[in-house]
């Protein structure tokens, strides 16, 4: 199918997607589909902790998508352009606090890979420093605590709802969280509560 029906839509034909989200699965398939030859997900873990949903990935396996795991880029190579990405092995470590095992850098085995167009689909985070400066605002592990049901959190003045309180999750989820929040502070706007 195309994606631009009003034009042609610029790809490279050696096309290297880093992160390991839903995000760089979609946009590995659209290059797949959009006639790239060769699609390659760097991903510094190992499949078995790629974020992505399995299906997702799945369907850019049968597409073609090529995976690197524990492979962490490190530098974009070319004179003026791209033209390859240099990596260099991981392995896995301890857990940290999150649970999850952390990559750690294999000395001396760095590799390359041909790519004359590269896409960051890395993770998202809030930003700590705004959430750590709102008054009276519970917060839990970088994270605004608030009702799921309403987004009310400990300052009768803020309501929040999307990643900042439950992070990184589909915009839907955002969406419903915003919603939510809109009816109650609608109710809180109209007993004068100001």
């Amino acid at each position: 199918y195309k994606t631009n029906p009003a034009g042609e839509t610029a790809i490279g034909k050696h096309i290297a997607v880093i992160g390991g989200g839903n995000t760089s699965v979609d946009a590995a398939t659209a290059a797949v589909r959009l006639g790239a030859e060769t699609v390659t997900i760097l991903y510094r873990r190992s499949e078995s902790e790629m974020p992505a949903f399995k299906h997702e990935y799945e369907h850019a396996k049968a597409d073609g998508v090529i995976y690197k795991w524990l492979a962490n880029p490190v530098e974009f190579l070319g004179d003026t352009d791209v033209d390859a990405v240099k990596c260099v092995r991981m392995e896995l470590g301890e857990p940290d606090e999150s649970g999850r095992r952390q990559p750690i850098e294999v000395p001396g085995s760095e590799f390359t890979i041909p790519a004359d167009m590269v896409f960051l689909a890395l993770g998202q985070v809030a930003d700590e420093a705004f959430i750590n400066s709102i008054p009276g605002v519970g917060i839990s592990h970088g994270r605004i605590i608030a009702d799921p049901k309403n987004g009310k959190t400990s300052n009768p003045r803020i309501f929040a709802g999307g990643d900042v309180v439950h992070g990184a999750m589909e915009v839907v989820n955002a969406v419903q969280a915003g919603k939510l929040a809109a009816v109650e502070i609608a109710e809180f706007l109209s007993n004068g509560e100001n």
